[in-house]
């Protein structure tokens, strides 16, 4: 473990974790990782400037291989669970939007950072093994990420998504304290096995 405590964070960072634009990360107590994660608030790319933010709640928990990239903002509420390799981004190599669309003759790492919208991940969220979330996304409280999933839409609070692209297969029922699984249009139940 190298001492977080030296990089204004409460908690433990593993042997080669890197964290870079660190003054525009936020990271709060009780921050636990399991193996390297990778955190960058980007300032510059290819002579351009970004104001870039990330902001990491309290209690958080992941395991390895943790991305979170930023140009704009990534704000991460309390008490998540991540499982490994999970990458967390707003922005892509090049702009594939629009009329200023990207020239796929110049070489991905060479091209404009594209900002593809800011990223919301409310409080007490558990993202499983891979997952990848691009932003624009805003994702509420107690949604549930399943394994191998990309989110690139918003999802409502209390909602289990899978998928890639994810949809909703549960959402929770508070009344009767229970997951309910999601009925297709055929009548049959998202996860079921027909």
């Amino acid at each position: 473990m190298i001492n977080a405590r030296l990089h204004g964070i409460s908690g433990r960072l593993p042997l080669g974790s890197q964290i870079s634009g660190l003054r525009n990360v936020k990271i709060g107590a009780d921050f636990v990782v399991h193996g390297p994660v990778w955190i960058e608030a980007i300032q510059a790319y290819a002579d351009e400037n970004h104001e870039s933010s990330i902001s990491i709640g309290e209690s958080f928990r992941a395991s390895d291989r943790l991305h979170i990239t930023a140009i704009g903002t990534i704000t991460i509420g309390d008490c998540c669970l991540f499982g490994s390799s999970v990458f967390i981004g707003d922005h892509a190599h090049g702009e594939y939007r629009g009329t200023s669309s990207s020239d796929p003759s110049i070489a991905p790492a060479e091209r404009r950072l594209g900002n593809q919208g800011d990223v919301f991940i409310g409080s007490n969220c558990w993202l499983g093994d891979n997952v990848v979330v691009v932003g624009p996304v805003n994702i509420g409280d107690g949604a549930i990420i399943a394994a191998n999933s990309v989110v690139t839409t918003d999802i409502s609070a209390r909602t289990m998504v899978a998928g890639v692209p994810a949809k909703v297969i549960k959402t929770y029922d508070a009344k009767s304290q229970q997951w309910r699984q999601i009925q297709r249009n055929d009548g049959s139940a998202y996860g079921a096995t027909r």
